[in-house]
């Protein structure tokens, strides 16, 4: 590193070694690149550029950031009253139809939710604490009071008696100001529509001659108001023939109980679910209803009688032979000591 010569004093006659000097320091010195500011290296030294900043850069970089759907909460007190008030940037929900055309869904604000005419998007002024959702109302329930279409309601989605298809933010607003809870569930556009790719479905139980069994087909999904149910539509080739499922489980019967009665159901049984041999079912012979019936006199003879059956039971192991036991006994009394013959004569 050369050294920085000393202080010239007035009158003092510039010699060829101090005029090096100085050269030597000047070259040593790095500038260093700032906001704006870009540096070259050459060979003849460091070339500054400086761009100045425009006034489109300026307010591009005072403005903040706003993703589509962002929704920010503001407590206020201008006069009106103190108040939340929330402000939601502009937002989409695209569709598609069978073709597979995409358009944007025209959406219609619903009290207390309004058009903000400060810089797009929405406003709910004043709110309290519940949920940005968008519902749809097709038109086929008028008792509803409201229009036809994608709605964009503020509210409690649970209570809501139209289907939900999207769930923007949920807010938690303290009613004093204090800090509040923003819980921001869609960020950036939302897609819609029949032009999806194929979703697996339901198993569902199919039968022929080969057997049941059940299976599961790729689809898609579709929204029916009518009912208020999803309905799903397997893929089919261009016959209209079904295609072969992504997935085949065999047939089993499972038992459940049914109130105090055990039931038998079909249920479908997972190839990575192999049943194991628990309890079986077994057969054992047994007598019931026995009934001894004594001799009428002494010359009559009397008899032990029953009605064979069989008893059927589930069990892990077979049934065994107990102890003998004794349920009748006969005893002979001996004869008389004389006995009497007569001749036919």
């Amino acid at each position: 590193m050369s050294p920085i010569p000393p202080r010239a004093i007035r009158g003092q006659t510039l010699t060829a070694d101090l005029w090096n000097a100085l050269v030597d320091a000047l070259l040593q010195i790095r500038p260093l690149a700032g906001v704006g500011v870009r540096l070259r290296q050459t060979p003849a030294g460091t070339i500054i550029d400086a761009a100045p900043q425009t006034d489109a850069q300026a307010v591009a970089a005072a403005a903040p950031f706003r993703h589509r759907w962002q929704t920010t909460a503001a407590y206020r007190d201008d006069g009106d009253g103190a108040r939340w008030v929330l402000a939601v940037a502009p937002g989409s929900l695209w569709q598609t139809d069978a073709a597979g055309a995409l358009a944007e869904a025209a959406l219609t604000p619903v009290e207390p939710v309004a058009p903000n005419p400060d810089g797009g998007g929405w406003v709910v002024d004043p709110a309290t604490t519940g949920s940005l959702y968008v519902a749809e109302n097709a038109g086929e329930t008028p008792d509803t009071g409201q229009p036809a279409g994608l709605l964009l309601k503020y509210g409690d989605p649970a209570a809501e008696t139209l289907p939900v298809l999207l769930r923007v933010a949920d807010l938690d607003l303290p009613a004093d100001g204090s800090p509040a809870k923003l819980t921001q569930r869609q960020v950036g556009d939302a897609l819609r529509g029949a032009a999806q790719t194929p979703q697996p479905g339901p198993l569902t139980r199919e039968e022929d001659a080969s057997g049941a069994r059940w299976v599961r087909r790729l689809g898609s999904w579709a929204w029916r108001p009518a009912d208020a149910q999803w309905a799903f539509t397997p893929d089919t080739d261009a016959d209209g023939a079904k295609r072969p499922p992504i997935e085949t489980f065999p047939e089993r019967t499972v038992l459940l109980r049914v109130g105090d009665d055990i039931a038998a159901l079909p249920a479908p049984l997972p190839a990575a679910q192999a049943p194991a041999l628990w309890l079986a079912k077994r057969e054992a012979d047994v007598t019931v209803g026995l009934t001894y019936t004594p001799p009428a006199d002494e010359t009559g003879s009397g008899a032990l009688t029953g009605r064979k059956g069989s008893f059927r039971f589930w069990s892990d192991r077979d049934p065994a032979a107990g102890e003998t036991e004794t349920y009748l006994e006969t005893i002979v009394e001996d004869a008389n000591d004389r006995n009497t013959y007569q001749d036919a004569q």
